[in-house]
């Protein structure tokens, strides 16, 4: 239970750094380059699969966290208490979604506010003078627009299991086990499935990134199916000590040189000819 409830923690953080990602690129476009080194993207992992595994063992770690008859059938509310899982949501899962809607907000604003200045400049702006390429942001834009269509996948796979297990814990007499742990559960862990098909979608640097990993792994496979093709034909003839193997060279294919003197057009004339 430990290692599903990190995973999908990770898949959450992934998301929340990703929207933090266009966040900065938009609010902080001279600094990005700056901010979103590869050094700072390796600390990001780090930092999100050290949180994952921390949500995910904590309940394990922590004996007050478990429940005190365990049956042996392992599911999320026969493990963990009622209070420690409104501890865990409102920690995890509502504080993310929360920082997701003012992202959006945020970017939307400053974009909104990008396409009126450059209206305001191409109007104003003289007939031949230098007017700014509309398409100037539009990098920024179709990002905005795939981060806002992964908050609304988030938001829409994900909601449905945190607010029914919320009620289930402040309502004991109701009887949304079954429904949470077989149906909502799948349904959450469905959205880790659509983030790259949203991405291969949307990003045409994914889809070439994608096509030339599969190209490259496709032409690793033919290559590999080859070379043991090549190994099973031949592997009945074996050399033996007693018999020589001849090998043939290839004449060189031009003037041979002298070790030591230069390669010239011009022909070298010794002094014994003179």
């Amino acid at each position: 239970m430990a290692f599903i409830t990190s995973t999908s923690t990770a898949s959450i953080l992934t998301m929340f750094f990703i929207s933090l990602d266009r966040y900065v690129a938009i609010r902080l476009p001279l600094r990005y380059a700056q901010l979103a080194g590869a050094r700072v993207t390796a600390a990001a992992l780090a930092v999100l699969w050290l949180l994952a595994l921390a949500v995910g063992f904590l309940p394990g770690m922590v004996q007050q966290m478990q429940q005190s008859h365990y049956g042996g059938f392992c599911t999320f509310f026969s493990v963990i208490r009622p209070k420690s899982i409104i501890l865990v949501f409102c920690t995890c899962f509502f504080p993310v979604l929360s920082v997701f809607i003012y992202f959006y907000l945020d970017i939307l604003k400053i974009a909104c506010g990008h396409q009126r200045q450059i209206r305001q400049t191409c109007r104003s702006s003289l007939a031949g003078s230098r007017v700014p390429h509309p398409n100037r942001h539009g990098s920024h834009v179709k990002a905005l627009r795939t981060v806002a269509l992964l908050v609304g996948c988030f938001t829409l796979s994900w909601s449905p299991f945190f607010i029914a297990s919320t009620v289930q814990v402040l309502c004991q007499s109701c009887k949304l086990y079954r429904i949470i742990e077989n149906d909502l559960w799948l349904l959450g862990l469905s959205n880790s499935l659509l983030n790259p098909l949203v991405y291969a979608c949307w990003q045409k640097e994914v889809r070439h990134e994608l096509c030339a990993l599969f190209t490259c792994i496709k032409s690793k496979l033919s290559n590999a199916a080859l070379h043991a093709t090549y190994r099973g034909r031949h592997s009945g003839r074996t050399i033996t000590a007693e018999t020589p193997v001849h090998t043939e060279t290839c004449p060189a294919s031009g003037p041979q040189l002298r070790p030591g003197l230069p390669h010239t057009d011009t022909p070298v004339v010794s002094s014994a000819s003179l």
